[in-house]
């Protein structure tokens, strides 16, 4: 079990290692760009969430 996870692992590392070093930068900056905006979507959810709770609870305090 062992020798096939780390032949695997050395797999995944000569695939990361063809891939030139500009373009994983470039991935790992679009990956940060998309978590961040996965991030400010899931605080817009939450938010909007919490004031439909309040509504429901209060109409009047709105």
């Amino acid at each position: 079990m062992y020798e096939v996870l780390t032949h695997e692992a050395e797999k995944a590392i000569q695939i990361v290692k063809a891939v030139p070093a500009d373009k994983r930068a470039l991935a790992v900056k679009m990956a940060e760009i998309y978590a961040a905006g996965l991030a400010d979507g899931v605080e817009l959810v939450t938010m909007r969430t919490e004031r439909k709770d309040a509504d429901a609870t209060n109409p009047k305090a709105v």
